[in-house]
């Protein structure tokens, strides 16, 4: 029912009660307040953010709304992947989902319920290598950034067709 309300528009007007995180998800959530402050929100008190509304409602499938994170983390870094996963992995119950742009419309591929989710929309630079061959797209960018950050160099990328769509992937090479 939800999802069909979903598909409708009508999602938010009535919403699907959170799945309850287990003790596990609140757990893992402490550790990374506690351990990555400056980039963790958790549920309920992470709701009224602007970053938390949009990594928790902006999906292609509306299906993906459904679920609520026990806590969202917003890394902007490969350190801060790295140190969320390394937390992560001291609870090995808890499950976690990884959204870029949100745009697999399986449930639970970039979503999650009661769980973590690491949404990189705030990772979202392009850097030219010194050698202008190079560049380094990170995983929350949207197509018509990257292609705005090398158009100047005389640069593109090959990729989606929609610039509103985000990258999958850290690095992308020019040929």
């Amino acid at each position: 029912m939800a999802a069909l309300l979903g598909l409708l528009g009508l999602g938010k007007l009535f919403p699907t009660p959170p799945t309850q995180p287990s003790m596990a998800a609140h757990q893992a959530c402490s550790a990374l307040v506690a351990n990555c402050p400056s980039f963790t929100l958790t549920y309920p008190s992470g709701i009224a953010n602007a970053n938390y509304q949009y990594a928790t409602n902006h999906y292609w499938s509306n299906a993906n709304i459904d679920g609520t994170p026990a806590c969202v983390v917003f890394p902007t870094s490969a350190e801060d992947v790295s140190e969320v996963i390394r937390i992560l992995l001291h609870y090995p119950s808890v499950p976690f989902a990884v959204k870029s742009g949100g745009h697999n419309a399986n449930v639970g591929f970039s979503s999650v319920a009661g769980g973590v989710l690491i949404s990189f929309q705030n990772s979202y630079g392009t850097i030219l290598s010194a050698d202008k061959k190079t560049a380094v797209v990170g995983p929350g960018a949207r197509w018509m950034d990257a292609v705005g950050a090398l158009e100047p160099y005389g640069l593109t990328v090959v990729g989606g067709r929609l610039g509103m769509f985000r990258f999958q992937y850290w690095k992308k090479t020019k040929y």
